[in-house]
């Protein structure tokens, strides 16, 4: 089975779902062995009650529980609308994914533009033609899933750790502090 995870927290991604709804019920027509694992305070839609227990739901959970629902997925989806608030953090729920080794789809945006390479560490999209043929791509290629997923990770692991980002804080504090200080 190929498990697609989404993990919207809030209400607030109700909208960013609906987005790729119809995208995500195609390709589970199509193939049976795609399954839905599906967490937070998401209000599905009623058309995916015809995917029986090939969808499972859990709600909000405690963020140190959530690595290890994350990790129980071997795609993770983050259709998001192209906003202020939604730009501002996406970067998190990549990088949250990354850090279990599970590849992202993602909603083109300002940051995520700057931060996925797209094809490498995640995939980017523009429009639903785009998350149907990436989305497709990753469910049918085992070997593009798991390269994207040592790539996202090692780059997560290489940047985005305090082992690895200490010195450059370090260094940005001690500058700081020398051009405040007037002596």
């Amino acid at each position: 089975d190929i498990v697609i995870g989404y993990f919207s927290g809030t209400k607030t991604h109700n909208a960013d779902f609906e987005s790729i709804k119809d995208v995500l019920i195609e390709l589970m027509k199509q193939y049976a062995d795609v399954r839905l694992l599906v967490g937070g305070q998401l209000t599905m839609p009623e058309e995916f009650n015809d995917f029986g227990d090939r969808i499972q739901k859990f709600d909000f959970v405690d963020w140190r529980q959530l690595p290890r629902l994350i990790r129980r997925a071997d795609i993770n989806l983050m259709p998001l609308e192209d906003s202020v608030f939604h730009a501002c953090k996406s970067e998190n729920k990549w990088m949250e994914a990354g850090l279990v080794c599970v590849p992202t789809i993602a909603s083109s945006n300002e940051e995520l533009d700057r931060i996925i390479e797209d094809g490498k560490d995640g995939f980017l999209c523009h429009n639903t033609e785009e998350w149907k043929n990436k989305l497709e791509l990753l469910i049918k290629d085992r070997n593009l899933r798991e390269t994207m997923a040592c790539e996202v990770h090692e780059r997560v692991l290489s940047q985005y750790t305090t082992e690895n980002v200490e010195d450059a804080v370090l260094d940005l504090l001690e500058t700081k502090q020398t051009s405040h200080n007037p002596l």
